[in-house]
């Protein structure tokens, strides 16, 4: 697809399965059928989905019409990455991300991404920001209406813990995440130095999904380099036993 395009997987009975890693070089749209597309990475290590900015015959550097919808990324196997976004313009809609040691991540030039519906469920990390040395990404990272749950990694004591992580090794730019009508079920959401650019929740539902809850819904690390911060009409839901 030399100037880019759509590729269309059908619902199918079973997953996809593939070993070797995808890497989209193109404007391109990876589009399911709904629940019924299942794409499963059975790798046990690399990006399962990777997306590149490519040639645009556009004037701007935003790659508009990349991204995915109506599809399941999943896996079974330890040790692997779901997506990686290396596309300013990406766009995913009513895409889950199942079973990933990280969920979803991003590379430089990033910026303008936005999620609408879909699941996190069951990553260790569902969602991480930033890598070092990034550059020129972070700008409106935007997840509406999305569910992040079930969070793999332990501290010793609970799961959950470094369930969505911001900012929390230092790089820059600071960045720029808005999350509206979110679920945060059994996943923290770490904050860490976020220079001058605010991370928002606007109507953010957070809750536990085990016996006892030993570890706060939301951390903020930052120290001298400060952070910015947004809460707007939380409800946090406190339904463990302890």
């Amino acid at each position: 697809l030399a100037y880019g395009g759509e590729v269309y997987i059908p619902a199918s009975t079973t997953c996809y399965r593939f070993s070797t890693p995808i890497v989209i070089n193109n404007a391109v749209l990876l589009r399911g059928s709904g629940v019924g597309t299942c794409l499963e990475y059975t790798g046990s290590s690399g990006i399962a989905l990777t997306w590149n900015p490519g040639p645009s015959r556009l004037a701007v550097n935003e790659q508009t019409g990349v991204g995915a919808r109506d599809l399941t990324i999943q896996t079974s196997t330890p040790g692997s990455t779901g997506v990686r976004i290396n596309s300013a313009g990406f766009i995913a809609q009513n895409v889950n991300v199942m079973g990933f040691d990280t969920g979803v991540t991003f590379g430089s030039n990033t910026y303008l991404i936005t999620w609408h519906n879909g699941t996190f469920r069951n990553n260790k990390t569902a969602l991480t920001f930033p890598e070092k040395g990034l550059t020129n990404s972070g700008e409106n990272m935007s997840f509406d209406h999305v569910v992040f749950a079930n969070g793999q990694q332990s501290d010793g004591k609970s799961l959950g813990v470094n369930c969505v992580t911001l900012n929390t090794t230092y790089s820059e730019p600071s960045s720029e995440f808005n999350f509206t009508d979110d679920s945060f079920d059994g996943c923290q959401v770490v904050i860490g130095t976020n220079k001058g650019m605010p991370i928002r929740f606007l109507n953010p539902h957070f809750e536990d999904v085990q016996n006892t809850l030993d570890y706060p819904f939301v951390k903020i690390t930052a120290r001298e380099e400060g952070a910015v911060a947004q809460l707007i009409n939380p409800e946090f839901l406190v339904d463990s036993a302890t």
